[in-house]
């Protein structure tokens, strides 16, 4: 008895419904990381005796600019994926992958150890605070979903059904299965001359 040659593939709707999972995450994950580039990560206070006090609101976009660069190339990484198959949307999927991974470190790089608390360090007379917000922390989170969808991508990605594939050729089984008529009609020949 011999396998059917689908028969290691998993179903057409159960691949799109994962491909649609997997690339919506992404673009949400890309999307968010944007967002959260442009909100305020950190205000500073510089405080010396006998001057007025001087405060500075930083965004991540001032402090984290890779990150922002990175995410949008992981944004049209994802959309890269729907208009590719077989290595080219591996490929896509590994950019994606490495700009999700290359964010995450450029935000925890830019934001130091103490990204979330209050930091205060004191020299000759001088105080400096640092209070951080929790957007670092949910960039660092949306740029890891982003590395994450790009690595499904790269492992499952070529299985799943490509951008217009209906206006493609058919491929050889299709054809053989072709109604006589239109395999005559291929050849040259008018099936209706001998009616």
């Amino acid at each position: 008895m011999t396998a059917h040659p689908d028969a290691g593939t998993p179903p057409p709707r159960r691949t799109g419904r994962e491909a649609a999972l997997v690339l919506g995450a992404g673009v949400l994950a890309a999307g968010f990381l944007l967002l959260a580039v442009g909100r305020t990560w950190a205000s500073f206070a510089v405080a010396t005796p006998g001057v007025p006090r001087y405060e500075e609101a930083l965004t991540g976009r001032q402090l984290a600019p890779a990150a922002l660069g990175l995410g949008l190339a992981a944004l049209a990484g994802v959309l890269a994926v729907l208009a590719t198959r077989g290595w080219g949307r591996r490929v896509a999927g590994a950019v994606v992958a490495l700009c999700g991974a290359g964010s995450a470190v450029a935000t925890a790089v830019a934001v130091g150890a103490g990204g979330t608390a209050r930091q205060e360090v004191a020299f000759s007379g001088l105080t400096v605070e640092a209070d951080y917000t929790a957007w670092p922390v949910l960039t660092i989170v949306a740029a890891a979903l982003c590395a994450l969808a790009g690595v499904v991508t790269v492992w499952r990605g070529p299985r799943w059904p490509g951008m217009g594939t209906r206006y493609d050729a058919p491929r050889k089984r299709e054809r053989d299965e072709e109604p006589d008529m239109w395999r005559a009609f291929d050849r040259g020949d008018d099936p209706t001359a001998d009616r």
